[in-house]
């Protein structure tokens, strides 16, 4: 009974974060890249795969030219992540 009602609850609160991280998805790819890393700024962390909104997040900075944010944004992916091997090889080398 109780794992009936926990599994209720995690399919109804996983769709609350996708819709949000999908219209982010979408500005980015309609090349809206202030407008989508404010969006994704605004994701809590546990939205979506883990380190993906990040990920994300770091992209649009970085398409939208902010580059120092974009460098710190790309630090809070998640290392372990799948994301985390793509965002360090996002950051500038010296």
């Amino acid at each position: 009974m109780k794992r009936t009602a926990l599994l209720s609850l995690l399919a109804f609160v996983s769709p609350l974060f996708a819709a949000p991280l999908d219209d982010a998805a979408a500005l980015l790819q309609s090349k809206k890249f202030p407008e989508a890393a404010a969006a994704l700024a605004t994701l809590p962390p546990e939205a979506g795969e883990k380190g993906y909104a990040a990920y994300l997040h770091a992209l649009a900075l970085h398409l939208a030219g902010k580059q120092d944010e974009a460098i710190a944004a790309a630090d809070k992916v998640p290392a372990e992540s799948a994301w985390g091997l793509k965002a360090i090889f996002s950051r500038p080398r010296p």
